[in-house]
């Protein structure tokens, strides 16, 4: 008889090992169901010792050990994986269990097909792998992924290529195919099981070393000689989770990577800010010279569309979507039959209405957040893009009764409705969450539109991704993003401008009511050096990441039950600076939902003192903290933890 010790591999957060005992020794990493509670499980192998040896053990805990059946060993992962996946428990602060269930494709966590395979440990090294930093473009990255690949080849060392999104994964998978077409692997979720299930069993017996090209679910792939990890795109937003554990994978690829000894390329152009402050530091190598400036860019031309001041009420200015600037060149574009793009950063017809006499915001009657006023099939609506509520836009003021409100801002509704009356033969296509929900309809968009001469295409920033090269770029509104009180918000909108330039060929064109920005400016001029020094600046001065770490914490429920829970929270994690925000905030299902945060500043990063006699901040051990985080989970599940927050708000 043996005791087994387990990792549960579920949704939910409740227990990180469970113990069993058997007849049979299932091999650690291995993949097995045991019975909880009235159900069965998958679960991971962590040890297996005989049960002779740990008698003493169970006679004396309280509790008693169930027993499991022997079964298939489905497949096996790497004791190194698993290492990593406890370092991210410990930071996110979660399971490993928790961590198994979203970095396990279901379709292989639920296979009993797959054959176990023998995975050696791999051999010990006192050498720790490099990490080095790729800024290039998609052309240049992609060259220099092939020389990295044929070198870890030709050491006998496999590869992991992971990707944000489906569509990178499958554009590099058909430009790194040539010579390489019986070691390359392709994993994404819109592959079919049995694709994904035929693809994970060869990847996992293949001796010869692999090109495995992955979107962040399959991570897992056990493969011992893994030698290099790519991480492509690493600026983009989207390896990070939206939901429980909130888990970056990135950061558990770069766990990875060292658990192995193996090497670690962080790639994009530009890269993130804390990426650029890790290579300033001396944390990462350069793999080729770091540019300071994006010398591909179109010419770009910032409009500034504040109207001046009439010299009285008849001299206004009408308002126009369009400056003439971009509707000269959109013209242009329209009668030599190429592609234009216009980005715009909201959807609706416009993301703000406020009263004209009051001043008054109208706001969602659930969550309080601003509505969005959407074109509806008969009439226009409000839509609260934060809770999903919808309600008549044929209402008067709620605080003072007046009928006079007004919208502000642009949404991509009112730019489409501007565009078929400024241009009503042009053909046009909206790429936007309400027209797209899917791959495959962003892939027809975009073949319809690449394949319709004259086309504008108008999109929000998830159209970026599938976007092929135009002739013409028009950033129609982005002054919405630079009102946003997100410590990070400049470089997403840096991000965005400079994306859309290099897709463009001929121009691109930003309208702004405020084109002073320094960030408007920088990413104009392409400066990637003056942006990230206007940005580092800051955020060393105010304390924000990647000078600090910060955490969100949540509750939700009755009004009096999140005021109760705040109220503790902020007692018990008084020592570590933490602030509660004084507004409650209603949900659709009629709870109350409260947020807190803490900064935790690495060595003295943190604001700087107001006045002399005001005390130094005070110094902080990287997180995580044992002492902060078993104060957190004592907490259970009646709080939500994030930790490195994309988001404040």
């Amino acid at each position: 008889m043996y005791v087994v010790r387990v990792v549960p591999i579920t949704r939910g957060a409740f227990a990180e090992e469970l113990t069993y005992f058997g007849k049979h020794a299932p091999r650690a990493g291995s993949i097995i169901r045991v019975p909880l509670q009235r159900r069965v499980i998958s679960a991971i192998v962590l040890h297996t010792s005989p049960l002779r040896d740990a008698k003493a053990q169970v006679r004396t805990a309280d509790f008693a050990l169930r027993r499991i059946e022997a079964s298939e060993e489905s497949l096996a992962l790497t004791p190194p994986f698993l290492r990593a996946l406890s370092r991210a428990a410990d930071y996110y602060l979660t399971t490993t269990g928790t961590l198994l269930f979203h970095a396990l494709p279901s379709a292989v966590r639920a296979a009993d097909t797959l054959s176990p395979v023998t995975l050696p440990e791999p051999a010990a090294t006192s050498t720790p792998g490099s990490k080095q930093l790729l800024m290039a473009a998609e052309e240049r990255r992609t060259e220099e992924y092939v020389k990295l690949i044929r070198a870890a080849f030709a050491r006998g060392r496999s590869v992991f290529l992971l990707t944000p999104t489906i569509h990178d994964a499958e554009l590099l998978a058909r430009a790194l195919k040539k010579g390489i077409e019986d070691y390359r692997f392709l994993f994404h979720s819109n592959r079919s099981k049995k694709q994904l299930l035929t693809s994970w069993q060869e990847a996992t017996h293949e001796t010869h070393p692999i090109l495995a090209i992955m979107t962040p679910g399959f991570l897992a792939l056990p493969r011992a000689d893994l030698g290099l990890i790519i991480i492509d795109r690493e600026a983009t937003r989207s390896y990070k989770q939206l939901q429980r554990p909130f888990a970056d994978s990135r950061q558990i690829a770069e766990w990875l990577a060292e658990e192995l000894g193996a090497d670690l390329v962080l790639a994009d152009e530009p890269v993130r800010v804390a990426t650029m402050q890790r290579y300033q530091a001396g944390e990462l190598e350069a793999l080729r010279d770091i540019p300071t400036r994006i010398t591909r860019t179109p010419p770009t031309t910032i409009t500034d569309m504040r109207a001046p001041a009439p010299e009285s009420r008849e001299a206004r200015t009408p308002f126009s979507v369009f400056s003439a600037e971009l509707a000269h060149e959109l013209s242009g574009v329209v009668e030599r039959g190429e592609q234009a793009f216009l980005f715009v950063a909201r959807r609706g017809i416009a993301p703000v209405t406020v009263c004209s006499d009051c001043g008054e915001r109208v706001s969602c009657l659930s969550c309080g957040a601003p509505v969005v006023l959407h074109q509806g099939a008969r009439e226009n609506v409000f839509v609260c893009h934060a809770c999903g509520a919808l309600r008549s836009a044929s209402e008067c003021c709620r605080a003072c009764t007046s009928w006079k409100l007004t919208t502000l801002g642009i949404g991509i509704q009112l730019v489409e409705r501007e565009l078929a009356r400024t241009f009503p033969e042009a053909p046009r296509l909206v790429f936007d969450r309400e027209h797209v929900s899917t791959h495959a309809k962003a892939e027809r968009f975009m073949r319809t539109f690449s394949d319709t001469p004259g086309c504008i295409l108008l999109g929000t920033e998830m159209a970026l991704t599938y976007l092929p090269r135009v002739a013409l770029s028009g950033i129609v509104s982005l002054d919405s993003l630079l009102s946003v009180p997100e410590w990070n918000m400049y470089e997403r909108i840096f991000s965005i401008v400079t994306r859309t330039q290099e897709r463009t060929e001929r121009a691109c064109l930003i309208q702004t009511r405020k084109p002073e920005e320094p960030v408007l400016q920088s990413a104009k001029r392409g400066a990637l050096g003056d942006f990230f020094r206007e940005e580092l600046a800051d955020r060393k001065q105010w304390g924000y990441p990647p000078f600090s770490t910060l955490i969100k914490v949540t509750t939700e429920g009755s009004a009096e039950e999140t005021r109760q829970e705040m109220q503790a929270l902020s007692e018990a994690l008084a020592p570590w600076g933490f602030a509660a925000m004084p507004q409650a905030l209603a949900t659709p299902r009629g709870t109350t939902r409260r947020h807190g945060f803490l900064r935790l500043p690495k060595g003295r990063a943190g604001p700087p003192r107001r006045r002399r006699s005001d005390p130094e901040p005070p110094e902080h051990p990287a997180w995580p903290i044992p002492e902060l985080a078993a104060t957190l989970r004592s907490f259970g599940s009646s709080i939500t933890v994030e930790v490195d927050p994309d988001k404040i708000l």
